[in-house]
């Protein structure tokens, strides 16, 4: 070109800094006369855009107590120096608002009796010949599942031949899927000894002399996701008075 150079946009799609080296002739006029003098260089550095590879592959699902993997931040840029800061926008997880670096392994946190997510948001910067570049946040999401909990059940008390009545579980969690698997300790009372699910009405029994008594333990397990997780199980009774 000739003359001073107009600002313009640099541009830079390599994964690396690039240089160009600008070279200024200097020429005078005067009388009709043309001298050219010694030409003068100096060099444009443009840094690549600041980069941190794709996060999807961190999206994450937990129940509450178990152990995050590292989450590791990476560039595609092959040359200065990236960096990377993060934010988290829900700390009732357990993991700090912000951060630099990588992610250790957490222990996730869910308190409540539904669903948690907090948004993780990494923001890459390049440095190199002395300038930061700051570059696109790239996001990923760390979900935990809450405890399965169940609703007590009342114990039960029968004469022998008395029909139960169907002995529906509950749960205080408020979304995911909540099961039920449960077992039983005397199966002379007329019941399997476990199941999936509600316990069906059924005829009890008791051909002895004495009281029987059986105990259920329920467990429940809860889904969300395609993660489930298996809570604290609960215990009643039915007992079965034999006939007078």
């Amino acid at each position: 070109g000739i003359g001073n150079i107009p600002s313009f946009e640099v541009l830079n799609d390599a994964a690396n800094s690039q240089n160009a080296i600008i070279t200024v002739t200097p020429t005078y006029t005067n009388n009709g006369v043309i001298c050219s003098g010694n030409p003068e260089q100096f060099t444009i550095t443009v840094n690549p855009s600041a980069q941190v590879n794709g996060l999807a592959d961190y999206n994450t699902i937990l129940c509450d107590g178990e152990f995050t993997p590292v989450y590791s931040f990476s560039t595609a840029n092959t040359d200065g120096l990236t960096t990377f800061n993060w934010t988290n926008n829900n700390v009732a997880i357990g993991l700090a608002d912000s951060g630099e670096g990588g992610i250790p392994s957490f222990q996730v946190i869910n308190s409540t009796q539904s669903t948690i997510s907090a948004t993780i948001t990494v923001t890459p910067s390049y440095e190199n010949n002395g300038i930061i570049c700051d570059g696109n946040a790239e996001t990923f999401t760390i979900i935990v599942n809450p405890s399965p909990e169940m609703d007590n059940v009342e114990d039960v008390v029968l004469c022998n031949n008395e029909i139960s009545s169907i002995i529906e579980f509950t749960t205080p969690n408020t979304d995911g899927n909540t099961t039920y698997t449960w077992t039983n300790d005397n199966t002379s009372i007329g019941l399997a000894s476990n199941g999936n699910g509600t316990v069906s009405a059924f005829t009890v029994l008791n051909s002895s002399n004495q009281t029987q008594v059986a105990n259920i333990v329920v467990t429940p397990t809860f889904e969300s996701g395609g993660v489930s997780n298996t809570g604290e199980s609960e215990t009643f009774t039915i007992t079965v008075n034999p006939t007078a």
